[in-house]
């Protein structure tokens, strides 16, 4: 019986060829190689290299850390679909291999290459998004339309390799905190200072960011639009949104605990042309305080305003 299973190795030898790179396969205690996969692993030192049928699925001498491994396309005459980890650009990648002398960096599936290898991911929640063939999809940002799709918004990076289609939050952009995030870059953006109400610069990492980034001033003040803070006392009132303030004028009053407040440059015209009219208290009763100019005494002076429309220059 010995000598059949030797002619039985010998002819397997002969016939089936050595799938490792490095080495030869680990044998089992009959002297055959040991075929892997499932619940069958290798032990330490080894590694399951998976080829095109169980006769070259096989523990193979090298080590379990695959991610350094440099891309090894093999030999043979096999055309398999495989995954590589690319430690330049850090993500996995596919690849075809020829079926036998392939190294452990060669994975049957990217989740299996994600899964043993840690990708570069820009994206501050969840992972970029991909295509129907499981790539990445680049886009293109930094204006007020970018080519994601609506449930998510273009990362800009500090390359193409970071510029990628990143899930949106339920909250504003412009409501979200500055995010400096990660990465060792210096990228001058700005973001928008709800505190402030105003656009400002900060340095990005590169990676890990929000939304609440923009490559512009520009284009921060056209997604968060800035104000001009004309009230006297305090903040003006603002939309439900929080970015804009409400306007009022003659036809639209403000609401209880709120006065209009309307001066040279909102809500009125050329102020030269008000110092120029008589004051007009309106023919309402609803007397405010107001000011206007008296051209011969050429003083302001006090005058009852009575909520209609008026020709002087007011003021509060």
């Amino acid at each position: 019986m010995r000598e059949a299973r030797g002619d039985y190795a010998s002819l397997r030898d002969a016939f089936t060829p050595n799938p490792c790179i490095d080495g030869e396969p680990l044998l089992n205690s009959e002297k055959q190689p040991v075929i892997c996969g499932g619940n069958e692993t290798c032990p330490g030192g080894y590694y399951c290299h998976v080829g095109g049928s169980p006769e070259t699925t096989n523990c193979c001498p090298g080590s379990r850390r695959a991610c350094d491994k440099p891309l090894e396309v093999g030999k043979g005459k096999e055309r398999l679909e495989r995954w590589y980890f690319d430690g330049g650009v850090q993500l996995c990648k596919k690849f075809i291999y020829r079926g036998i002398k392939g190294n452990a960096n060669n994975f049957i599936s990217r989740a299996a290459c994600q899964e043993e290898c840690k990708e570069m991911n820009p994206c501050s929640e969840g992972n970029p998004l991909v295509d129907s063939n499981g790539e990445r999809m680049l886009c293109t940002g930094g204006q007020r339309v970018d080519s994601c799709p609506s449930t998510h918004y273009c990362h800009v990076g500090a390359s193409s390799l970071t510029t990628l289609c990143c899930k949106r939050k339920d909250v504003d952009p412009c409501d979200q905190e500055r995010a400096m995030g990660y990465g060792g870059e210096e990228l001058p953006r700005w973001y928008y200072d709800s505190s402030r109400r105003k656009c400002a610069q900060f340095q990005y990492g590169g990676m890990g960011g929000n939304e609440n980034n923009f490559i512009s001033k520009h284009t921060c003040e056209q997604v968060c639009p800035e104000h001009r803070n004309y009230c006297p006392h305090g903040q003006p009132l603002f939309d439900p949104n929080g970015h804009e303030p409400i306007s009022c004028g003659i036809d639209k009053a403000c609401p209880t605990g709120f006065i209009c407040h309307i001066s040279a440059e909102y809500n009125v015209s050329d102020p030269a042309d008000f110092c120029l009219q008589p004051r007009d208290p309106g023919p309402c009763d609803r007397f405010e305080k107001r000011y206007g100019y008296h051209p011969l005494s050429d003083t302001c002076v006090e005058y009852d305003y009575g909520g209609k429309i008026a020709y002087s220059y007011w003021s509060l």
